[in-house]
């Protein structure tokens, strides 16, 4: 493997090799929309089972919004997990 850095360039057997990851960082946002989905389902799902007898009292779904917004919340930290994508790695 060649290696280029502002030193020059070093040569890198595969022998030494164990990992070689590299920078993606669509992988992120992409992760992080898919957990915000995730977590807007979890929490209308949740918020709609906490009080399943509220439209028939005449004031509909009221904990479904919350829980979206505490879902969405939770969820967006999959914002924060790592961008790397493996590329090689020793078995």
């Amino acid at each position: 493997m060649t290696l280029r850095d502002e030193s020059g360039q070093r040569l890198i057997a595969r022998a030494e090799i164990r990992e070689v990851r590299v920078a993606d960082p669509a992988r992120r946002v992409r992760r992080g929309f898919i957990g915000m989905a995730i977590g807007a389902a979890a929490g209308a799902g949740i918020g709609a089972a906490i009080c399943p007898h509220c439209p028939n009292e005449g004031q509909g779904y009221k904990f479904i919004g919350p829980g979206i917004a505490i879902g969405v919340a939770a969820g967006a930290l999959s914002f924060l997990s790592g961008s790397y994508r493996t590329v090689y790695k020793v078995k």
